[in-house]
């Protein structure tokens, strides 16, 4: 993965328009990430489930307008 970000980073230092540097992204790691190697995307998946588990008395607190519990927003 760390090969993956400087690669991206590199592309950045040399592209100003943040289109060409979004292609570039998309290019080193796919459209939704299937480029990512799988031990690297399931130790992701799971540092995010564990920070959800950590945190989710503080997620309560949030509102995404159009979530799908329809969470409401806290006053």
């Amino acid at each position: 993965m760390i090969l993956i970000l400087s690669r991206v980073f590199e592309r950045a230092e040399n592209v100003e328009d943040e289109q060409e540097i979004a292609f570039a992204r998309r290019d080193f790691l796919g459209l939704n990430g299937e480029l990512i190697p799988e031990h690297t995307m399931r130790t992701i998946e799971s540092d995010a489930v564990d920070f959800i588990k950590d945190n989710s008395n503080m997620l309560t607190s949030y509102y995404i307008e159009g979530n799908a519990n329809n969470v409401p927003v806290p006053k």
